[in-house]
């Protein structure tokens, strides 16, 4: 079974108007050195498992980071949008990992003086099934 990591990442790489925006530029957690933009990262600030009284449900809330990164702000805002109509309340099964909903948590906005970019962030909550420990 693969990874919620894995599953969402193919997810968003799919969609061809995200993808004509930040081409093949989708990484996790840091971007490379000498990146073109638009671009963005992704990572996963939190997760919790639920559990029942017979031990593990099955059920898993993981909590990710988006950030759309762009030289214009309009353009990190256009990606982040993409995004966003992509995965918000999507549910069904990518990769075998079944995902039975995606919530948008929070949106915030930035510039990032050191680098020059503009940042549209955003953290969604997605709800899915994973594997259960024998």
């Amino acid at each position: 079974m693969s990874l919620i990591e894995d599953a969402l990442v193919n997810l968003i790489k799919a969609d061809a108007d995200l993808k004509g925006v930040i081409s093949t530029r989708f990484y996790p957690v840091i971007m490379p050195q000498n990146t073109s933009f638009p671009a963005m990262t992704y990572l996963r600030i939190s997760g919790v498992r639920q559990q029942s009284h017979g031990g593990a449900s099955g059920l898993a809330f993981a909590r990710f980071q988006f950030d759309a990164w762009a030289k214009r702000y309009d353009d990190a805002r256009d990606a982040s949008e993409k995004l966003r109509l992509i995965i918000e309340g999507y549910s069904g099964t990518v990769l075998g990992v079944v995902i039975n909903g995606i919530l948008m948590l929070n949106e915030r906005d930035g510039y990032e003086n050191d680098t020059e970019l503009y940042r549209v962030s955003t953290d969604y909550l997605v709800q899915h099934n994973e594997a259960k420990p024998t």
